[in-house]
């Protein structure tokens, strides 16, 4: 009688350990956001673009885990889409916009409304095609974690003057190049 309720914990155990990593990416994410929403200057903190790599790894692992469990799940990969919406879409996003916007100007603007659009976009084709050991488009963990890298260099480089005006023209440009490789058919082997 023992043996079996330990099995049935270790297989809830088993079940629930991706869905916890999905989680702590989704939190991540909702941490980076409200620090901004509740102070923009919270912005140019180099903790919340590291929350968001952090993100980038716990994405990694739920995938991982679920696999190697093998209790993937439709709820999970929806789940996971949900979360990484929020973590490599919004979060990013919202790390870049005031800058963006202030100094890049329509440029910024563009970006910002494209980039968060185009991952979802790109999670969505992803929910409902076949992956044939290849994603299809730039994954939006790649390009949040990438633009949220990208922000935290900037902070430590600690621009000023016309570098931060260079700086967020090329932010943009770069925001507008990988919304466009998320929507494309580039494919790319999975690790």
């Amino acid at each position: 009688m023992m043996k079996n309720q330990d099995n049935d914990r270790y297989s809830k155990l088993k079940m629930y350990t991706p869905t916890m990593f999905t989680t702590l990416n989704l939190l991540m994410g909702i941490i980076v956001i409200y620090n901004i929403v509740l102070d923009n200057s919270n912005s140019y903190r180099i903790d919340l673009p590291l929350l968001i790599v952090f993100a980038g790894f716990c994405d990694v692992l739920d995938g991982k885990i679920a696999r190697k469990f093998n209790v993937e799940s439709d709820f999970g990969k929806e789940m996971d889409s949900l979360a990484d919406s929020i973590s490599f879409g919004l979060a990013p996003v919202t790390l870049v916009i005031c800058r963006l916007i202030e100094y890049a100007g329509l440029l910024g603007v563009i970006a910002s409304l494209v980039f968060p659009v185009a991952g979802v976009f790109r999670l969505a084709k992803f929910n409902v095609t076949e992956s044939n050991g290849y994603f299809e488009g730039l994954p939006i963990t790649v390009a949040g974690v990438a633009l949220a890298l990208k922000h935290l260099i900037s902070l430590l480089l600690g621009l000023q003057g016309s570098a931060v005006y260079i700086d967020s023209y090329l932010t943009g440009g770069a925001m507008i190049i990988a919304s466009l490789l998320m929507v494309s058919k580039i494919k790319i082997k999975k690790v």
